[in-house]
Formats: C-alpha cells, sequence, structure tokens
C-alpha cells in the first residue's frame, strides 16, 4: 500500500510534488487511516489499547521506507522475488519481535522491550497488507469474475515457499526516482514499467477506494465487490495470520519447565506485572511454636523441613503443594495432670497465597500452608491417680499458618513475621515462629 512521500523526501520536495501531482494518477499505498482500521479491525480483542498504539505507529513508520521494497512487497517480477522480499522485511520483522518479547528477571514479569516488539510486529503487519495491494493475487485468483473471497496468500509461517503461489505472481514495479522525475504522475517510467516486469504499480495497486484500480468493480455480477474492498478483507485476514504466528513463534521460543511461553505472549498483548515464571521451589526448615495460657498451659514445639513447590497464576494467586517432615513435642498442665507429646510424621502440604510488587521493597510473596492431614501422636498425662497414656490425633501444619518473605533469588531471609491467632474459647493465644526459608529459583536449582 504505497506511501505518503512527504515523510521521507524532504520538506521543499514534498511541496513540490504536492503543487505539481494534478491527480491523474493516483500514487499512494492504503491511506493511513485504512491501514490503521485493518489493524483495528483485524485483530479486535486480541490486545489492548496501549498495544494496538504502538503496532498502528510500527505499521505507519513503514510508510517513511521509500526506497525499502521489502517493506510493500513492491517491484517482484515472480514468486521468488516475493520470497525473496518477504524474508528481508515480514520475516525479519517477525524475527524481531520475537526478541523483543524475551521474558527477563528471576521473576520474569517483564520483557526485554514489548514497545519494540509490537512495533516490530506493526512493520510486518504493514507488509502483509501491501501484499494483497500491491500484487495481482487477486487478479489471478478472479480472473475478472467474482466467485467469491480468495484465498489467503501462503506468506504467513517459518518459510516462503515460490512452489506455493501461481508462477504468474507479480507485484507492480515501483520506483521513487520515476515517481519525483514525473512530479508524481507514475511509479512507472515515461513508458511503463522496465522490462521483465508484467505490472507497473499503478496498474495493479488497490490503495484507494475512490479511483484506478481499487475503485474498480471484480467482474459484472450484482453486488461483487471492487478490489479495494476486497484487498481491505484479504490484509486483515493477513493481519490476524501474522499475529498468529508471532504467538506460536513466542510460544515455541520460550516455553520451558521455567517459563511459561502462553504468560509470555499474554504480557505482550495485554501488559501487566503477571510472572511468567512457571515453577518455584520452597525448601528450608521451619519451627513452630505454640504458646497456651489461661485454663490450660500448654506449650508445644513444632521442627521440620518444608519443601514445596509453587507457580503463579494470572491473577496474581498462588497454588502448589509439597510436603513438610514434622517432628512435634509438647508440655500442659491442667486440672493437676502434667502431661507431655511427642510424635513426628511427613504430611502433604497445601501452598496458597499471593504476590505482590511494591516500587520499593521489589517482589513479597504471601504464603499459606495448609495440610488437612491427620497424624497420630503420643501423649502421657502423670495425674494424681497415676499415669496414662494414650494416642491422639493432631493437625500436622495448622491452616492459619503463613508466611510473608521478600523474593530474593537464591537468598535466604529470615521470616520477621509472627502470627497470633485469638481463641477465646480456649482462653489462650497461639503464636507461630517460623525459621529460615530458603527460595530456590528456578525449581530444581
Amino acid at each position: 500500500m504505497r506511501k505518503r512521500l512527504g515523510l521521507g523526501l524532504g520538506f521543499g520536495l514534498a511541496v513540490l510534488l504536492a503543487a505539481a501531482w494534478d491527480g491523474s494518477a493516483p500514487a499512494r499505498a492504503f491511506e493511513l487511516p485504512v491501514h490503521e482500521r485493518i489493524v483495528i479491525e483485524g485483530l479486535s480483542g486480541r490486545m489492548s489499547g496501549a498495544a494496538f498504539n504502538r503496532v498502528i505507529a510500527g505499521n505507519k513508520e513503514s510508510d517513511i521506507h521509500q526506497m525499502a521494497p521489502e517493506r510493500h512487497f513492491d517491484s517482484a517480477q515472480n514468486p521468488a522475488e516475493v520470497c525473496a522480499e518477504w524474508g528481508k522485511g515480514f520475516q525479519k520483522f517477525l524475527t524481531e519481535a520475537v526478541k523483543q518479547a524475551a521474558p527477563k528477571g528471576d521473576w520474569q514479569d517483564e520483557l526485554e522491550d514489548r514497545e519494540d516488539a509490537l512495533f516490530a510486529f506493526g512493520a510486518a503487519s504493514h507488509s502483509i497488507q501491501d501484499f494483497y495491494s500491491h500484487s495481482n493475487w487477486i487478479e489471478l485468483h478472479s480472473a475478472g469474475k467474482w466467485d467469491g473471497m480468495p484465498p489467503a496468500a501462503p506468506l504467513v509461517g517459518v518459510t516462503c515457499d515460490p512452489a506455493a503461489f501461481p508462477p504468474e505472481l507479480n507485484t507492480g514495479y515501483a520506483s521513487v526516482l520515476w515517481f519525483i522525475a514525473q512530479f508524481g504522475r507514475s511509479w512507472c517510467g515515461p513508458l511503463g514499467q522496465p522490462d521483465g516486469f508484467a505490472d507497473c504499480h499503478d496498474t495493479l495497486a488497490k490503495d484507494d477506494p475512490e479511483h484506478g484500480h481499487g475503485a474498480q468493480q471484480i467482474g459484472m455480477e450484482d453486488g461483487a465487490p471492487t478490489y479495494h474492498a476486497v484487498a481491505v478483507e484479504l490484509a486483515k485476514t493477513g493481519t490476524r495470520q501474522a499475529w498468529d504466528e508471532l504467538h506460536r513463534r513466542v510460544v515455541a521460543a520460550y516455553d520451558s519447565e521455567e517459563t511459561d511461553g502462553e504468560c509470555v505472549f499474554r504480557k505482550l498483548a495485554w501488559g501487566g506485572r503477571e510472572s511468567c515464571r512457571r515453577s518455584f521451589r520452597l525448601t528450608g526448615p521451619v519451627e513452630a511454636d505454640v504458646e497456651w495460657s489461661g485454663t490450660v498451659t500448654d506449650h508445644q514445639r513444632y521442627r521440620g523441613d518444608l519443601d514445596v513447590t509453587f507457580r503463579t497464576l494470572a491473577d496474581g494467586t498462588i497454588t502448589g503443594s509439597g510436603t513438610a517432615a514434622m517432628r512435634f513435642s509438647g508440655e500442659s498442665q491442667t486440672r493437676g495432670a502434667h502431661c507431655t507429646e511427642s510424635g513426628s510424621g511427613t504430611v502433604p502440604v497445601r501452598v496458597t497465597g499471593t504476590w505482590t510488587r511494591g516500587e520499593q521493597d521489589g517482589r513479597t510473596l504471601t504464603l499459606r500452608f495448609e495440610s488437612a492431614t491427620e497424624w497420630t501422636n503420643t501423649r502421657t498425662c502423670v495425674t494424681p491417680n497415676g499415669t496414662v497414656t494414650f494416642p491422639i490425633q493432631a493437625l500436622m501444619i495448622t491452616p492459619n499458618a503463613g508466611a510473608a518473605l521478600p523474593a530474593v533469588r537464591d537468598g535466604a531471609e529470615m521470616l520477621p513475621d509472627r502470627y497470633e491467632i485469638t481463641a477465646a474459647s480456649l482462653h489462650g493465644v497461639m503464636t507461630f515462629r517460623w525459621g529460615r526459608l530458603q527460595l530456590r529459583l528456578p525449581l530444581g536449582s
């Protein structure tokens, strides 16, 4: 879709061309608002408004590059040259978009350069859109008769195969120098396109809905669309295909045991602070002391090792599981009886929680460890009437326990939080003191 010259040729020359061109030969691409509309309508609901703005900016920027035919699929004499331009234009821009979409940071909650990735995709979308306006793809598939929408061209994929195109495929010859020399009257020379080129840009271009080839109706059938209208619809399809191809490439490049590739693409499209790290491992010794006072005096000691894995979800919550290998001892005094308890066991643990990110203190995890598995310990009570030993049931990890810690790669942090739960019915206060927990990134490190 031919380009507005004033952006790239200098102010004086642009004024000269504007004054000289009498409108006899339309020499322009899809108007920029048309390109913008193609992007918006083709990708509606697939990205944020800010992402749309950046893609559109990259799309428009291609029209500054007047002498880069690969950005517009200009002057290709055959399918082999079309594929050569594909490699220098569309493929290059999509590859750059994937590169700039790389996740970074221990939490992988940022991309290498999201704006540059979207900008590069915008350039790729421009080239796809221009292919349908500047080539004879539509003409070859319609043969002057409207039989329905032509298929999309095989331009979106990991390769471009000339054999997949009709051998007669070409794109119109366009020379900026000729356009300047003829004061904006034609993209070809005075006698038309050079030898070897089947068509001039002016004879194929479908950029303008009201003038030239773009305004012509395809065939004589009632309701047949214009070449411009068909080019716009195929350009929308091509833009969607290009976005889907970028999606596929980003996931293929970055999805791994450590990284959620779908999350990376989601961040590219929608932004946000979601962590794309797929899994974390949290290990280390844990201590929990419980003191009861009142009618019952009870001191309980939990010692052991926690080993859990968890992952972050798109909504900022955490889910995971693991085990707690714990040892328990306790001592209580009530109604003249002095009791001691002991026990140990390994139980499954469920991990839930959230992560937040502050501007000053960085990433913070808030975790909750729960286990509904009961285990049996032994309780011995010495009373005025003698000694009694019996088994009792207990929860290995109290569901009210939790932990909050700064997320520092490979750094153990002392947890400063103390968790107090008032249990009025038991006339006591339960306090958990947690030990040192090691956050290991990534899983298995």
